[in-house]
């Protein structure tokens, strides 16, 4: 039950004036209208649509990506050549290569004398105007012997590391550079080099 804030008298529910001195009746919780039905199921609506918008551009992204990524498979090509793989895309190509001159032609330097190529770790790629090439060697010389080779071999380098290693030789500029990584490893040495040409 309500009662009037100017002279106390009795008010009936949902009055907006006492009948008695004609004072204007605040709404309160009490007498205050019940809720619109369906407000609270309108904002679980947007929240659902709003979630479904994402959901659906998941599945479109995965599906332009599951697309491009068949794409480039359907138009490769791969080719065996004599131990050596070419595989060739859209995007560039791929070779990899056991054959010592080669490789010291695709990167520009000599490869330390006697060293073995690390089994598959030769590798040539490129994509648009950027080209890597990369190979793993491993010698039984000491590694102070082979960074003073690579020093001989890139007098200009950057040259960092301390008496028993590692190694790092960094030679060019953004455009054309070539890393060797030198690094003892128990009786051997593992020789890393890198080169990046844009």
């Amino acid at each position: 039950m309500a009662f009037c804030n100017s002279c106390g008298a009795t008010l009936e529910t949902g009055t907006k004036f006492c009948s008695k001195c004609g004072a204007a009746v605040p709404l309160t919780a009490a007498t205050a209208p019940p809720p619109v039905q369906g407000q609270g199921s309108s904002a679980l609506k947007i929240i659902l649509m709003v979630v479904g918008a994402l959901a659906l551009l998941f599945v479109l992204g995965l599906g332009a990506v599951g697309f491009f990524a068949w794409r480039v498979a359907k138009h490769s090509k791969v080719e065996n050549r004599n131990g050596s793989v070419h595989v060739e895309t859209p995007l560039g190509t791929v070779d990899s290569n056991q054959d010592p001159e080669e490789i010291a032609q695709t990167i520009g330097i000599e490869l330390y004398p006697g060293a073995r190529i690390v089994k598959g770790s030769a590798a040539s790629v490129t994509l648009g105007s950027m080209h890597t090439a990369s190979v793993a060697l491993e010698t039984d010389d000491p590694a102070e012997k082979v960074a003073e080779f690579y020093r001989e071999q890139l007098p200009t380098a950057n040259f960092s590391g301390s008496q028993n290693g590692p190694y790092t030789i960094v030679s060019g500029d953004t455009h054309n550079a070539v890393t060797v990584t030198i690094l003892p490893s128990g009786g051997s040495t593992k020789i890393q080099i890198a080169k990046v040409k844009r």
